[in-house]
């Protein structure tokens, strides 16, 4: 109990310093940053492994309640099994813990480290756009070909730009899982200052480009030459637009060209424009394709990383291209058919030719480029395949170089020894199995670099590990000879074994002989103590072969072991060799010393022990009986005994006096607890002796005195005797067997006379006891017993002889009168038994209903209830009867008859019983069946009233069919009550006049909720398609417009199925004619069908109109950009000449150039483009001009410039203007 007890303490303090653990770390906030978290997760696994330890103790506890010892009791068990649940609940919660905080360190890691993996990818990338944008020309293009290529950057720049923008948002997406888990205010506000940087800098890369792309355009719009007619390819909008611009000069008042020849309006414009298009689809997928396969991580191979999504935007191209391909084809035979169609007109067709060639060249220039990348995608999966088995081999070196480098280089414990060695024995094997593994890495890395240049790390890195493994290989090897070497200088295990086994036996002993043994105490103890020398005596020798063992090994070793070790083991062995000799001269001494001790105090006890046996047995002669008064026989002996002790006393009296001078001696010598023992047993031993001498003399005497009157009371006494010993005979110990009534009687008779005859000597016993009072009255009080005992002897006697004879007398009459309550209770058990056989016979034949048979039923069950009270009793009293031989013939043939016909009774009863309730419960089953039927057809019968739609109505009105047919068919051959028949066909007429209703209501249940769910879809579709309605052309509104549009079409698209199905159940409810008004609700599925049709129109219409006024509000905000720049650059200037003062040195130069820049490049150019948008948008003018105005404030960014010319021409200026 005790050990369980401190193992339970043990794990009680380990629970609570580990509780007191996991509250720090729940307290200690998860982070601040990744390596930290990396810290607490390590700090979680050392926690996991504390558990695995502690396992094994809890395990061993599990079932310690079973091992209580049996002295402690049940409520020490109880105890013990409550603090151990206490305990199991305080594991099992450290456990529980232990586990979530697991999984919630291992989810956080895992989204931090992919959040960091993201932020350094997104942060590389940023930096090279950055880079990229800063390094773009937006000015001073040399030709025509730098242009192109410029546009081409940017283009591609706002491409990654476009396809990073999900990258942003994923960024953002793992930040708030991160901080949703970690809820750590510090770590939030951090993240939370990152992306914020990231999306500044995202913002200004935009802003970059969009003033680049501005740039570029401006550039490209002022350096046309005049009367030339050019094809401007936006690559950066992916729009391309054909323009012909038309410059005048003011100055030389320049008459319009005159138009063109007319062979030149023959050139088909359709084709034309289709070959634009296309070429110019083409020029922009090649590009956007060239961005990708230009990507920035092409230009290195790398160790590892993730190349799936670059891996898939090539494959992606790679689908592309073949549909591509045959676009080219297509454009490549329009632009030869053009092509000899204008050489046939005598139309110049070279500009069609140059580009024809130009795209297909720059299309074998992308294949080429295509090519190459898929080519070294491959070649870069091969590298990282074969750095993670490089990586995976540097982890297994690595690890046994870290383990080679934490051993110590000097080692003396055997143990330890031999446990490094073969640790360092795996290790040897475990590299040994490596070396195939390098061999196929090497012809796996020689392969690589036969395929291409590789990267010039490869060869190095593979150079490296190999000669980190042979040295590490090497060392290890190094190691384990050194470590062999020792182990074979070592002394064997027995050696180890043997030098433990004789310490450990060297200081039990010395513990042993350090306790006093050789003084005088108990001689059982001293002849334990003696055993106990002797034993390690013998124990001593059998360590002696053991002590020459390791003599022999020491001698050996210190020839061919190392100095130091050799020192070890000669000084160890001489320490113990020192305390094994005094250890055995230690044990002579007390030996010797201890032998004679033990024979003078056994001499002595000897005497010590045959005195107190002389004495013992005079003490129980001294401790019996006083004289016995009432037989002088033994008075006789006792008193001759007593002399012969009195002899005795005077023979023994001079070994006492040797005792005590041998105890005086021995005193001397002993243990002071045992000699004070020992002298008090002599004490006693002495006083003792006297007593017995003084009781010796004194019974002498005493028996003498009653010997004389132990003789008068014998004879009366014995008379007594002798006549309750004939009544015995005669009344009680002769059998009696009663066969009739009449000897039963008779024996009833001779007891009571008996009976009698005892009371009449109660007087004679009355006289003898008080003669032997008086005899008593006179003896001495120890003589007195004897005769007590033997005057209580005749009265029990005579006592239980009464008692036995009236006892007698009261169970025959009592016999007597349980036959005659037995022959009553058989006349009332026949006439029960007569009123239940007239009741059978009453029950065979009852017809009616259920009610009827329950009457009938309850009356025999009533009568049946007490069947068991009579035959029970009966059954008692004849058992009762039996049992003791009364009567048991004529008993048995009576109790015979009855059980007979009792049995026979009792089984017909219950039979008919079953009967009855089988019958009972056939006409309940008929009228419950019945109930069911007419609630079923009521049912149905509501059901159809309201709406009939349950397909299973008409399988329920078959089955009751059926069901009653059967019925009827069955209670006519068993000519059944009138009344089941007569509700049998009421459920017939009720089961006729459903199924003519049901016949006309077999619509479909749910067609009308169907219906009118299409018919409600449709009509929300209608009420949102005001919403589309052109209201402005600003490009975020076509664009929500456009969205909307997008849901509509899609809603449309999902409940197509639906109307297609309503309306085909609809026309085959018209033309099976399952509704009251087949016209009207033909009209309604008409009506559905035109409906949907017209709505799918519209959508159609609206969603291609607006897409094509997306496309034109895109160019049309490029075009004010460009504008609006315009317009400043001009209000600089009329700022500039306005603030010269006084009137201008050239006044008709001042006029020509506001003339020029307002009248001839801003209001035509943008009444052009309005006319352009109204055309598309079809809607009136006004309205349309005063949208474009108000979208784009143009009145008041003309009226700046008109306002400055103005005041600087007056009003000259504005009848110019007019």
């Amino acid at each position: 109990m005790d050990l369980q007890n401190q193992q339970l303490k043990e794990l009680n303090d380990w629970l609570t310093k580990t509780e007191e653990r996991t509250r720090k770390m729940e307290t200690e906030p998860l982070g601040p940053d990744l390596e930290d978290l990396k810290r607490q997760v390590q700090q979680h696994k050392v926690l996991q492994e504390d558990l695995e330890q502690e396992q094994v103790r809890v395990n061993s506890l599990t079932h310690m309640v079973v091992v209580v010892d049996e002295s402690s009791g049940d409520r020490a068990t109880t105890a013990l099994e409550e603090q151990l649940k206490v305990l199991g609940d305080r594991w099992a919660n450290i456990c529980r813990w232990t586990e979530d905080r697991w999984v919630l360190l291992q989810d956080i890691l895992l989204k931090w480290q992919r959040f960091t993996e993201e932020q350094c990818l997104f942060s590389t990338w940023l930096s090279e756009k950055e880079d990229a944008v800063s390094k773009l020309h937006t000015s001073g293009f040399k030709d025509q070909s730098e242009k192109l290529s410029s546009l081409q950057k940017l283009a591609g720049l706002k491409t990654d730009v476009e396809n990073k923008k999900e990258n942003m948002n994923k960024l953002r997406s793992l930040n708030r899982d991160l901080l949703a888990t970690l809820k750590n205010t510090s770590v939030t506000q951090k993240m939370e200052a990152r992306l914020d940087n990231f999306a500044q800098r995202w913002d200004n890369l935009v802003q970059q480009l969009e003033k680049s792309s501005a740039q570029i355009s401006q550039t490209v719009t002022t350096t046309q030459p005049s009367l030339t007619q050019t094809t401007v390819m936006e690559t950066v909008t992916m729009v391309t637009t054909r323009e012909q611009i038309l410059v005048k000069h003011a100055q030389e008042e320049i008459p319009p060209p005159p138009p063109q020849k007319k062979r030149q309006i023959l050139v088909d414009s359709e084709i034309r424009k289709r070959l634009d298009v296309d070429i110019t689809e083409l020029h922009s997928w090649i590009t956007r394709s060239e961005a990708v396969l230009q990507s920035p991580e092409f230009a290195i191979y790398r160790k590892d990383g993730n190349f799936s999504d670059l891996k898939e935007k090539v494959n992606a191209i790679e689908r592309e291209k073949a549909e591509k391909f045959r676009k080219l084809q297509d454009a490549s035979r329009s632009a030869q058919a053009l092509v000899e169609q204008m050489v046939n007109e005598g139309v110049n067709a070279d500009s069609i030719k140059n580009a024809s060639e130009q795209l297909n060249s720059r299309w074998n220039e992308f294949c080429q480029l295509l090519s190459e990348r898929l080519n070294w995608l491959d070649y870069q999966n091969n590298i990282i395949t074969f750095y993670n088995q490089l990586q995976q081999l540097e982890h297994m070196t690595t690890t046994a170089d870290n383990w080679l480098k934490t051993q110590p280089t000097t080692i003396s414990e055997p143990t330890v020894i031999k446990s490094q060695l073969k640790i360092c024995k795996d290790e040897v094997n475990r590299l040994s199995a490596l070396q195939p593994q390098i061999e196929r890495l090497k012809i796996q890395s020689i392969a690589l670099k036969e395929k291409g240049q590789g990267p010039m790390f490869l060869d190095a890195d593979f150079v490296a590990f190999t000669n980190h493994f042979n040295q590490v290989f090497a060392d290890v090897q190094a190691r384990e000879k050194e470590l062999q070497k020792i182990f074979d200088t070592l002394p064997p295990t027995r050696y180890q074994e043997t030098m433990t086994t004789i310490l450990m036996w060297i200081q039990q002993s010395e513990s042993k002989l350090s306790i006093p043994q050789v003084t005088v105490t108990e001689y059982e103890i001293m002849e334990q103590r003696l055993g106990e020398l002797q034993a390690l005596q013998s124990s001593l020798q059998e360590q002696q072969s053991g002590l020459n063992y390791l003599s022999t090994i020491v001698k050996e070793m210190s020839k061919k072991a190392p100095s130091d070790i050799s020192q070890k083991y000669q000084s160890e062995f001489e320490d113990m060799e020192g305390r094994w000799k005094k250890l055995s001269s230690q044990l002579v001494d007390h030996c010797q010393k201890l032998e004679e001790h033990m024979a003078k105090l056994r001499k002595i006890q000897n005497h010590i022990q045959t005195l107190k046996k002389w004495m013992a047995e005079v003490d129980v002669f001294l401790k019996e009986e006083w004289p016995a008064l009432g037989d002088s026989e033994i008075l006789k002996k006792q008193l001759k005994q007593c002399r012969l002790l009195v002899n005795d006393i005077q023979t023994i009296q001079p070994s006492l006096t040797s005792v005590n001078e041998g105890g005086q001696k021995i005193k001397n010598e002993a243990e002071p607890q045992f000699a004070s023992r020992l002298d008090t047993e002599l004490r006693d031993l002495n006083a003792q002796w006297d007593h017995i001498c003084q009781q010796v003399y004194a019974r002498k005497e005493a028996l003498k005195e009653g010997l004389d009157k132990t003789v008068s009371l014998q004879k009366d006494l014995s008379e007594m005797h002798e006549w309750m010993t004939q009544a015995e005979e005669e009344y009680l110990e002769r059998d009696f067997e009663y066969k009739t009534p009449e000897e039963l009687q008779k024996a009833v008779e001779e007891m009571q006379r008996a009976k009698e005859e005892a009371q009449q000597k109660e007087a004679k016993v009355k006289l003898l006891t008080e003669s032997v009072n008086s005899v008593i009255a006179q003896a001495p009080p120890v003589a007195q017993e004897a005769l007590k005992k033997e005057l209580d002897t005749l009265t029990t006697n005579y006592q239980w002889l009464c008692t036995r004879l009236n006892g007698k007398c009261k169970t025959l009459e009592e016999v007597w009168a349980c036959w005659h309550e037995l022959l009553s209770y058989l006349e009332k058990a026949n006439k029960w038994l007569n009123e239940v056989e007239l009741k059978l016979k009453t029950t065979e034949n009852i017809p009616g209903g259920s009610e009827e048979i329950s009457k009938v039923l309850d009356s025999l069950e009533n009568l049946m209830q007490h069947s068991e009270d009579n035959p029970n009793q009966i059954r008692i009293l004849a058992q009762t009867l039996t049992d003791g031989g009364v009567m048991d013939e004529l008993i048995n043939e009576e109790l015979e008859t009855f059980n007979s016909r009792w049995r026979e009774l009792h089984e017909e009863a219950v039979r008919r019983q079953k009967l009855l309730e089988q019958s009972i419960q056939s006409a309940q089953e008929i009228e419950k069946s019945l109930h069911l039927i007419q609630e079923s057809l009521s049912s149905i019968d509501k059901q159809l009233a309201a709406y009939i739609a349950d397909k299973k109505i008409q399988s329920d009105l078959t089955s009751h069919e059926i069901s009653l047919e059967e019925m009827k068919k069955r209670h006519q051959e068993k000519e059944a009550a009138q009344r089941v028949l007569s509700q049998i066909d009421v459920a017939q007429k009720k089961l006729q006049e459903v199924s003519m209703k049901f016949r006309l209501f077999q619509k479909p249940a749910n067609f009308e909720q169907r219906l009118q769910e299409s018919k409600m879809i449709l009509d929300e579709v209608k009420m949102h398609l005001p919403a589309l309605e052109t209201k402005s052309i600003e490009q975020e509104v076509v664009q929500s417009q456009l969205n909307h549009c997008v849901n509509l079409y899609k809603s449309l698209s999902e409940v197509k199925s639906e109307v297609e199905m309503v309306i085909k159940t609809g026309r085959q409810i018209v033309q099976k004619k399952q509704t009251e008004n087949p016209k009207e609700l033909d009209e309604r599925i008409t009506a559905l069908k035109l409906h949907y049709n017209e709505l799918g129109a519209k959508v159609t219409e609206r969603k291609q109109q607006l897409e094509k006024c997306l496309k034109l509000s895109r160019k049309m905000r490029k075009e004010m950009n460009a504008l609006t720049e315009w317009l400043a650059a001009t209000d600089m200037e009329l700022t500039k000449r306005s603030a010269v003062e006084g009137m201008p040195s050239n006044l008709d130069s001042e006029v020509a150039w506001g003339k020029n820049s307002v009248v001839t490049h801003s209001k035509p150019q943008i009444l052009g483009h309005i006319a352009l948008l109204e055309d598309t948008v079809m809607i009136p003018d006004v309205y349309s001009y005063h949208l474009l105005a108000k979208d784009y404030n143009l009145e008041n960014l003309l009226g700046i410039p008109d306002q400055k010319i103005t005041d600087l021409t007056g009003k000259e200026w504005k009848n110019f203007r007019k």
